[in-house]
This record gives structure tokens, C-alpha cells and sequence, in this order.
């Protein structure tokens, strides 16, 4: 895609050099270290990440950006990051609440657990990264607690 706005530099491929200017954005950072990560966008991934927890925290903080920019809120929080996801992401009302979820416990805690104190809920999280044929999103429960296992191989931050 061209853009043939200021809007190209948000989303300036870290492949193409840096961009114009002495600034860099927070998406382009992002986009910078996550491909330092993952390898090219055009790479056909490898079966494990190197940091995992790394790259989790850099896609949900993508996507946390990337809501406020296509609601024209900088305040959208849930159902911003929500709609979002449902609209751009094609995930279901449960998925993008699973991913709201552990975006806040790793940028509020860097935990892999959301404690909802008003709702009394605790949410645990397993990032798993070498399991290509595994759903995104799986619920996971057991006697102690509920959870959700989120496959970092199949987000494709691209």
C-alpha cells in the first residue's frame, strides 16, 4: 500500500531504511524490534520466537495504538481495543476479550494474569510458541482456575 500523507510514516517498513526526519514513531518502532524478532514480513516464520513474552508485549501495545488511531480515541480502553479486533482482526467477541485481557496484565503488570478485583476474577495466561496447527485463542480450565492459552507462532503481528 502508498500512502501519500503523513500517515506513511506511522507505518514506514523498517526494511525501506529510516524514515525521513529525526522522529520515529512508536508504530515504527514497534514494527522495527518485532521484525528483529520474527524476520521479514515476506519470512515464512521459524517454529519458536526468540522472546516470546517480548513480542506479546510489543503486538499488544501495537494493537492498543493501532484502536486508538481507528476510533480517534485516545481513551477507547475495552471496548475500543475490542471493536478493534473484531472489526479489523475478525475475532469473536470472547477472543478480543481474552487479548484485552492479556494486554492489561502485561502492560499494567507484565504478568501473564488479570485480576479483576470488581468482578472478582482472576485470568491466566500461557504464551505457547512452537505449535503452528494449535487455534490462536484456546480456554483453558482446571479445578484451581480458568485460563487462556494464546499462541504468540499464530498472532502474526503482520
Amino acid at each position: 500500500m502508498i500512502f501519500t500523507s503523513e500517515i506513511e510514516y506511522c507505518f514506514w517498513n523498517p526494511k525501506r531504511g529510516l524514515p525521513p526526519g529525526k522522529e520515529r514513531g512508536v508504530l515504527y518502532l514497534l514494527r522495527r524490534d518485532l521484525t528483529e524478532l520474527y524476520g521479514d514480513e515476506s519470512d515464512i516464520p521459524s517454529s519458536t520466537h526468540k522472546s516470546p513474552m517480548l513480542a506479546s508485549i510489543g503486538m499488544m501495545t501495537g494493537l492498543d495504538l493501532m484502536s486508538k488511531l481507528a476510533t480517534n480515541e485516545l481513551n477507547g480502553g475495552r471496548a475500543g481495543f475490542k471493536s478493534f479486533l473484531e472489526r479489523y482482526g475478525a475475532m469473536s467477541t470472547q477472543d478480543a476479550e481474552a487479548f484485552y485481557k492479556l494486554r492489561c496484565a502485561q502492560t499494567h503488570a507484565y504478568c501473564l494474569i488479570d485480576i479483576d478485583e470488581k468482578r472478582n476474577r482472576e485470568d491466566w495466561f500461557t504464551l505457547i510458541d512452537d505449535r503452528p496447527n494449535e487455534p490462536l485463542i484456546k480456554k483453558v480450565s482446571t479445578k484451581e482456575r480458568d485460563g487462556y492459552r494464546i499462541d504468540t507462532y499464530n498472532v502474526n503481528y503482520w
